[in-house]
């Protein structure tokens, strides 16, 4: 379900505070590899923040890999 909230306000709200871990990992490794030009050798970790961050429909996850 999508409710339109930013993940720090469904952390709040849900989880008390505590971190959805795999939304931080996937921010974390497209820092990694943007910072290393290579976020496109790695098209499922970028599609993965793109739908985490930028708004991606989920369903376009595994469109041309």
């Amino acid at each position: 379900m999508k409710t339109g909230h930013t993940f720090e306000r469904i952390e709040e709200r849900l989880l008390n505070g505590q971190k959805l871990q795999g939304t931080a990992t996937a921010e974390e490794v497209h820092a990694f590899l943007k910072a290393r030009g290579s976020v496109d050798k790695y098209p499922l970790f970028h599609k993965v923040y793109r739908i985490a961050f930028e708004g991606l429909p989920p369903a376009e996850l595994v469109k041309g890999l």
